[in-house]
């Protein structure tokens, strides 16, 4: 099942965020919840900060805030996209933990057994282009994405 996490680069004092139509688990400790291979493992080693899982309500996956159905022309499963309902909550949380953050980054990252094959790893950009390749349906899956102010 699919995996959210974020790492607020050297954040000193966690966030708790309530009152979402999500779940969102933060740990010091940078460990991802995919097993027994996380895929961005090694990313998390280099970086301080704290680490934010967002999850369903039942507290397992991302599953449920996930759009379902989106599928490249070999018919896998390969672009990220929230459901109407938590999309702008999850916007919320990555514009707060991006204050949050001294060095102003975030280590966005998704993983997911049935996403593509290869995984991606991309170079910095702006919270607002993130936002812009999510609503045209080009955030991929199994991808870490790095998110700046600007």
């Amino acid at each position: 099942m699919p995996s959210i996490e974020i790492i607020c680069v050297a954040q000193i004092e966690p966030i708790y965020f309530t009152d979402l139509p999500f779940q969102i688990e933060v740990n010091k400790n940078l460990i991802s919840h995919r097993s027994p291979a996380p895929l961005f493992q090694s990313d998390f080693d280099k970086l301080k900060g704290y680490i934010y899982h967002l999850l369903e309500n039942e507290g397992i996956t991302a599953y449920e805030l996930l759009e379902q159905g989106w599928y490249d022309a070999c018919g896998n499963s390969n672009i990220l996209k929230f459901i109407d309902k938590v999309s702008p909550d999850v916007q919320s949380v990555l514009k707060t933990l991006l204050n949050c953050s001294p060095v102003k980054q975030l280590l966005f990252t998704s993983d997911y057994q049935f996403g593509p094959e290869i995984v991606k790893r991309f170079d910095p950009i702006p919270i607002a282009k993130f936002w812009k390749l999510h609503d045209t349906n080009k955030i991929i899956l199994n991808s870490a994405y790095w998110i700046t102010e600007s």
